[in-house]
């Protein structure tokens, strides 16, 4: 749900300044509810329309696993700018035009897309934060790539994401995400727009369910390592968790690679 980065930049070095996440529902009340119906439609989009918008950076479907939603599908993008965001509506515009210049057509296209979803959708932007591992595995059709999503939420009584902050995420980055070989990949991302301006978002790739689990058994091995003095390893802890609520979610979903860039 996010890439929050949750989204895996393939050949550019540099991370996107923002990324946009679209909650679409199922409707399961739909009788054209339909798998592979979704697909054909997304991948016909994906090809003439979002793979060729130079001002959309990456774009990938995620898939609920985990979540107190179950019809819940997200569209996760990233971009190099905010202007980006905007421009990227207008070249879709344009490319939409290019695709289907019949207007009958055109709109039974984009209503047929739409008839998987319920009406209703939320739209939120983040900001990316510099402290990632980059994504270096990427989903196939044969081998799946699980996302797990934790979602925070700073404290008023906290600093809020300062250079404090910063400098402790980077801490973690360095002596835990980045030795721990079951994460394989990581963002971390705050709001920039949208319904909760507390939120902080952590995305951690990872290949299965027991890769999920040995994931967390080595996060606590390397604090051990990196903090080897159990009060230095506590006060680490209450300098970062000043900066929380104390109160998290977790999520799980799956990338749909088929039509992701």
């Amino acid at each position: 749900m996010y890439s929050l980065n949750v989204v895996a930049q393939k050949t550019q070095s540099e991370s996107p300044k923002y990324i946009t996440v679209t909650y679409h529902y199922w409707d399961f009340s739909s009788q054209d509810l339909d798998m592979n119906a979704w697909k054909m439609g997304e991948q016909e989009y994906f090809d003439k329309v979002t793979d060729k918008n130079e001002f959309i950076r990456s774009s990938t479907y995620y898939l609920h696993r985990f979540s107190d939603d179950s019809s819940e599908i997200l569209l996760v993008q990233s971009f190099n700018s905010w202007s980006d965001i905007e421009k990227s509506t207008i070249r879709n515009s344009e490319l939409e035009l290019d695709a289907w210049p019949d207007e009958a057509e055109r709109n039974d296209f984009l209503k047929n897309m739409s008839k998987f979803y319920k009406l209703y959708h939320s739209d939120e932007i983040y900001a990316t934060l510099p402290q990632i591992k980059p994504l270096t595995e990427f989903a196939t059709p044969e081998k799946e790539l699980l996302l797990y999503v934790r979602k925070s939420h700073f404290s008023k009584d906290g600093n809020g994401p300062d250079a404090e902050f910063e400098s402790l995420q980077k801490i973690y980055l360095d002596k835990i995400f980045k030795k721990n070989e079951y994460i394989k990949g990581y963002y971390a991302n705050i709001h920039a727009w949208g319904s909760d301006k507390t939120e902080f978002i952590e995305a951690f790739y990872v290949r299965s369910y027991s890769d999920l689990d040995l994931m967390f058994l080595k996060n606590e091995e390397l604090i051990s390592q990196a903090w080897t003095n159990e009060s230095d390893r506590l006060k680490m802890n209450a300098r970062y968790s000043n900066y929380f609520t104390g109160i998290h979610g977790d999520y799980i979903y799956v990338a749909v690679p088929e039509f992701s860039k």
